[in-house]
């Protein structure tokens, strides 16, 4: 909806036209408090909703981790101890290509 400067200029002349000099003031007024109300009240609102979708998205968050333990923290049955993690194999090299030395006849 494009209102243009012109179109403003004769809904004011048309609003004092009808309710006269003195009534036009307090409907201003009154206009601007309904859409300070009104503009609160949205923001209010729009607060509510993105709070809500934070508590949700936390929620989701912590049921997914009680769901799918990590590999970093296994789950434990009852009575089992943990025992200390495997140590690391230590890298070999391949050895090299070739024929072997045990398979050449003289």
């Amino acid at each position: 909806m494009n209102i243009g400067p012109l179109e403003i200029l004769l809904i004011l002349v048309l609003a004092l036209l009808i309710f006269g000099p003195d009534k036009l003031p307090t409907i201003g007024r009154d206009v601007g408090k309904a859409l300070r109300s009104f503009r609160e009240a949205s923001t209010t609102i729009t607060r509510e909703v993105n709070r809500q979708l934070a508590e949700i998205e936390e929620e989701a968050k912590n049921v997914a981790k009680a769901a799918d333990p990590s590999p970093e923290e296994p789950a434990k049955s009852a009575g089992e101890e943990s025992a200390p993690p495997p140590s690391p194999v230590p890298y070999q090299k391949d050895p090299p290509a070739g024929p072997d030395k045990s398979e050449i006849k003289p």
